[in-house]
């Protein structure tokens, strides 16, 4: 159940279970949450249709990305990015979508860091995928590792 009241210019919304535990939630919170709840499903169907190792996934959850990528995690890079619709499936990024997910207190390192991380060699889309989130990651792994 989910319930949502004004205070001042923050929306608040509280969501309910059957047990009688409350999650309380801002207005960005909530956006966040959404997106954390859409990219648990979209890396489950991904593992699937990329059949990769899931060992290949926790790696790149600390950080450890290989030099040269399986086609396996390249493809669950693409599929990923794919269904958070900021890359199609030809590999284009498309930066309007990535700008959106983004914090707004993040939003302008955010987009120094894209700009510096965009793939412009012909290659795959899977390869573009890898590579760029690659680079995305490099200096902290931990501040935008949606793996």
């Amino acid at each position: 159940m989910e319930m949502c009241s004004e205070t001042g210019s923050k929306a608040i919304y509280q969501y309910g279970d059957m047990d009688g535990t409350t999650i309380t939630l801002t207005r960005i919170d909530k956006k966040k949450f959404n997106i954390d709840q859409r990219l648990r499903s979209i890396k489950v169907d991904c593992v699937d249709v990329s059949n990769v190792d899931p060992e290949m996934v926790l790696k790149l959850r600390i950080g450890i990305w290989p030099s040269q990528p399986h086609v396996s995690l390249a493809k669950y890079i693409l599929c990923v990015l794919n269904k958070l619709n900021v890359m199609s499936k030809e590999g284009v990024f498309k930066v309007n979508e990535a700008y959106e997910l983004i914090p707004y207190n993040e939003k302008d390192d955010a987009m120094i860091k894209i700009d510096q991380c965009l793939y412009p060699t012909k290659s795959l889309p899977h390869e573009k995928a890898y590579f760029y989130m690659k680079c995305i990651n490099e200096d902290k792994p931990q501040e935008f590792n949606i793996f």
